[in-house]
Order: structure tokens, then C-alpha cells, then sequence
């Protein structure tokens, strides 16, 4: 598949996005990818909670495994969707394009 998006320019991608994010296929992304970041941050949260009381109550490593897991799904989760938005981007300037 063609990058086209990464070959543009600073200003030209900021224009891209921001055209991009207005049209209504945009703005549906927008809110989907959010709610994505925000159970990332999320099972981040979550994680550090169930270390950080594992530590202090001296419980089973399990629960190390257990945050070091939900860290790994957050770090997936905002890794897809910087992919996804990337992906969608760059097929709305092949299309643009055309």
C-alpha cells in the first residue's frame, strides 16, 4: 500500500487531518479512537494500582503478571489505533487524490 501521507509535508498533513477530522467518516473515527485512548489509559491506571498494592501488601508475583499484562493490552491499544488513524488518513489522500 502507498504512503502517501508520510511523503507530505508538516503543514500539508496538518491541513490532511484537519480536513480529514471535519468530514463526518472523521469525526466518527475521532470518537471511536478516543474511547480506545481512554481504555488505555485506563488499564495504565489500573495496572499501576494493582502493582502498586501487590508491592505494599506483599501479595503473590501473579499480580505482577497480571499489570504487566494490562500494560502490554494498553500499549497494543494505542499502537492499533495510531495505526488505524495512520491507515485511514492515508486512504482519504489516495482518494483525494484521484
Amino acid at each position: 500500500m502507498k504512503i502517501k501521507y508520510l511523503r507530505l509535508s508538516k503543514e500539508e498533513r496538518k491541513k490532511v487531518k484537519k480536513e480529514y477530522f471535519a468530514s463526518p467518516k472523521g469525526k466518527a473515527l475521532k470518537s471511536k479512537l478516543r474511547m480506545v485512548n481512554i481504555s488505555a489509559l485506563g488499564l495504565f491506571l489500573c495496572s499501576i494500582f494493582i502493582a502498586s498494592e501487590t508491592f505494599i501488601n506483599k501479595s503473590s508475583y501473579w499480580n505482577y503478571i497480571y499489570s504487566s499484562c494490562l500494560v502490554i493490552i494498553a500499549i497494543a491499544f494505542l499502537v492499533i489505533s495510531y495505526n488505524l488513524r495512520l491507515k485511514r488518513i492515508n486512504n482519504y489522500v489516495i482518494e483525494k487524490r484521484k
